[in-house]
């Protein structure tokens, strides 16, 4: 029993003993991989010299461009990085684009092949803009247009703006198609566009006898203002004279037919000198334009058929006379072209004459106003499906 009693106070003591002596420890960790096993009422002196309670703060996961991750110690970041690895995903991964709006991150290696089936790096490779008439914009997914465009939108800025001018010829601007009616009853005309409609009425306004400085400059000035066009048939001597003038009627469009050099009837001279008057000429408006002409208009619309088999181009002649020439009265002018035009015809004007050009300020906005548009004898002829041909006279195009 005294044994017993003895070993049971024994034990008492050891357990007693082994709790006085049992310390908690806690493992610590260095930035550069060490670990340490230390009293856990040292942790806070440890940390403060710069261990760590946790693996994961001492540790950092780097990544590759082909999609591998690797965890290494913080110390041994910059010997990985000079390999090739990243701190940060979005270093090693790019976002790419679907024309019908979807993304999706990928490794940089992966790029192309990501290309290849179609997906972008760039956003505004799968974008548009859209645009309405009334002046509205919208961005959508490249895959979403049609259904747009089947609801009224527009791909092409230039589908819903056109251009107005003031039909006193100071001002010109772009507007949407949907103010063009609020901004006609307004004095503004829509400006003529470089393609021509063979649906709707078509003139061409012919002027004589020019060049002249004065006169033919300011005709020239209107017509490009409308972005409208003529033809010129030019005298020789004037020609020669002021190839300048030439020149600027060829660069905006218009057509320089042939008027003889000297003005004769050609009914009255011989055939030699019919020959020679459109020689000279021919050669005058070459020399400034370096185009020879196409088409004749005889002075006077004077013709025979003698000068018919002389002359080897189409001769031009008019549906009606102004009378520019003899009355020198602009609004006379404008009110004889506005009452008497018609799908087809061949106006007959003189741009020798400061009427004449003050006529024409009115008669081009007053024609766009009314649906003609403004061409060539050449386009007229074209567009009215007449293949102009020597040895023949034309009046109209109908």
């Amino acid at each position: 029993m005294k044994r017993t009693v003895s070993l049971l106070l024994l034990v008492l003591i050891l357990m007693q003993f082994c709790s006085v002596c049992a310390v908690d420890t806690v493992t610590m960790y260095s930035l550069d991989g060490r670990q340490l096993e230390v009293n856990a009422a040292e942790t806070e002196a440890y940390k403060n010299v710069g261990w760590f309670e946790t693996y994961e703060e001492v540790t950092t996961t780097l990544y590759s461009t082909d999609g591998r991750e690797l965890t290494v110690y913080k110390a041994e970041a910059d010997a990985y990085k000079v390999l090739g690895w990243y701190e940060s995903y979005e270093d090693v991964t790019t976002t790419l684009y679907s024309t019908d709006g979807k993304t999706m991150r990928v490794f940089k290696a992966e790029v192309e092949e990501y290309k290849a089936s179609g997906w972008y790096e760039n956003y505004e490779d799968v974008i548009t803009t859209l645009y309405s008439m009334d002046g509205r914009e919208l961005t959508v997914y490249k895959a979403e247009t049609d259904i747009y465009k089947a609801l009224g939108w527009y791909e092409n800025y230039e589908d819903v703006v056109t251009v107005m001018c003031k039909k006193d010829g100071k001002q010109k601007k772009e507007v949407y198609k949907a103010e063009v009616a609020s901004y006609k009853n307004n004095g503004w005309v829509v400006m003529q566009s470089d393609a021509v409609d063979p649906d709707k009425p078509i003139v061409a306004i012919t002027f004589d006898d020019g060049p002249r400085p004065e006169s033919t400059t300011r005709i020239l000035n209107t017509l490009e203002f409308f972005n409208a066009k003529a033809t010129f048939f030019v005298v020789g001597w004037r020609a020669a004279k002021y190839p300048s003038l030439l020149k600027r009627e060829n660069s905006i469009g218009c057509q320089i037919g042939n008027h003889t050099y000297s003005h004769p009837e050609l009914t009255k001279v011989s055939t030699d000198k019919i020959k020679s008057e459109i020689a000279s000429t021919d050669k005058a408006v070459y020399s400034a334009t370096g185009k020879y002409p196409a088409i004749i208009r005889p002075p006077y619309g004077s013709y025979s058929q003698t000068v018919l088999s002389v002359t080897d181009k189409p001769l031009i002649l008019w549906s009606f006379d102004t009378l520019d020439w003899q009355y020198r009265n602009a609004d006379y002018i404008a009110k004889t072209v506005l009452s008497k035009v018609k799908d087809g015809d061949v106006i007959l004007l003189h741009d020798i004459h400061d009427t004449t050009a003050a006529a024409t300020e009115k008669i081009v906005p007053e024609l766009l106003a009314k649906g003609y548009q403004l061409v060539t004898v050449e386009e007229l002829a074209q567009h009215k499906k007449y293949n102009l041909a020597s040895h023949r006279a034309y009046t109209r195009f109908r």
